[in-house]
């Protein structure tokens, strides 16, 4: 029996009804009657009844039935009595924002349940995390889950799906193959950086100006305790590798700031700040190279000088590294001033040799000791 209406969107209405049989309240999901609906849309909302029967976890919304009446699908699923995490205010003190990140800490052990069932959701934003009246969150909305050992045609290519805001870098270039759990990981990273600074970290006047940024830029450092900042950057790290390797580590990063614990991630977006500006130098100063001899000399530029940026790449990438390795030796008490030396050492060769394989050659030096010199923020 429909109660109501609860949502509207562009494919499908919600409403809140009553199974008549077993009375209870349930959020019934309906296919919009108009025809036709687009390519792939059908399968979508089977698959995201699929994604959704696998999982039973606290935090997630169960399924209760799905199938077809009177020529229209439907999904009945529990009725969670709250709002979305979108519809609530940035936090305003202290103890607003833990309460958040606690959020943020159940939503990942969520998802991660999901992981270990072969679902990925590919859609992790806040109006897709209900908060009940009791403060529980449930995540919602698997409708662009990815199944294990299931793989759609429409997924195969390299179409984009997600929402803008919270679509990771490899989203954005359609890397289907790249797209796993680390992906949602991006985006609880995305959520946590919302709450911290009341607002998305990419932001522009239209979805290629988004893109472009989420592929090219660094987000600026949100306010808030450093500790829970890092974790933050972690979660967003533009490589999957930089990542937390699953959203259960996250979780537990979480889960130990707000213990008062010392986190696992390290004030480390030096290694991803400096990275970032040295291949900043490095593509400016290659531009001036090619505006300096012309469009001939970049068409050859465009050729032979990618394997030199590889390389350049490389390099630049082993540098930072040792420039950290000496920034932490430099906190520890128990290594000793020579030790200490031999390590900065070291990182001023990595970094000469940066230098001396790209264009541009003073500048990674200056961007790593730019770097060194803010004390790891």
């Amino acid at each position: 029996v429909i109660e109501g209406i609860l949502g509207r969107g562009g494919m499908a209405v919600v409403y809140r009804a009553r199974d008549a049989e077993l009375g209870r309240r349930v959020a019934l999901k309906v296919l919009h009657f108009q025809a036709p609906l687009p390519p792939g849309f059908a399968e979508r909302f089977t698959r995201e009844a699929r994604a959704t029967a696998r999982l039973q976890h606290p935090h997630i919304v169960r399924l209760y039935d799905a199938g077809e009446a009177d020529g229209h699908r439907y999904l009945a699923m529990e009725l969670v009595d709250g709002e979305t995490l979108s519809s609530l205010p940035p936090p305003e003190d202290a103890g607003e924002l833990r309460e958040r990140v606690v959020l943020v800490e159940k939503t990942a052990r969520a998802l991660d349940a999901a992981h270990r069932e072969g679902v990925v959701h590919r859609d992790v934003k806040p109006a897709n995390v209900i908060v009940d009246r009791t403060g529980e969150p449930h995540v919602a909305d698997f409708g662009l889950a990815r199944l294990g050992g299931d793989e759609p045609a429409m997924t195969r290519s390299h179409a984009v799906f997600g929402t803008p805001t919270h679509m990771s870098p490899e989203q954005v270039r359609g890397d289907q193959r790249a797209i796993d759990a680390r992906t949602d990981v991006y985006a609880l990273g995305v959520i946590l950086y919302e709450q911290l600074s009341g607002g998305p970290p990419f932001r522009g006047e239209n979805v290629a100006d988004i893109f472009g940024k989420i592929l090219r830029e660094e987000p600026a450092v949100p306010p808030g305790p450093a500790p829970l900042v890092a974790v933050c950057l972690k979660a967003m790290a533009k490589e999957p590798a930089r990542r937390y390797p699953t959203a259960a580590s996250l979780a537990d990063d979480l889960a130990r700031w707000l213990a008062g614990e010392p986190v696992h991630a390290r004030k480390a977006s030096v290694f991803g700040r400096a990275l970032f500006r040295a291949r900043r130098h490095l593509v400016v100063a290659a531009a001036r190279v090619v505006a300096s001899v012309g469009v001939i000399a970049a068409v050859a530029w465009t050729g032979r000088e990618r394997a030199a940026i590889r390389e350049y790449e490389l390099r630049l990438g082993a540098a930072t590294e040792a420039w950290v390795r000496y920034r932490e030796a430099s906190a520890n008490p128990e290594v000793t001033a020579e030790q200490l030396a031999a390590l900065r050492d070291r990182a001023e060769q990595a970094a000469r040799r940066a230098g001396d394989a790209g264009p541009g050659r003073a500048q990674p030096v200056a961007a790593l000791a730019e770097c060194l010199n803010e004390g790891g923020d």
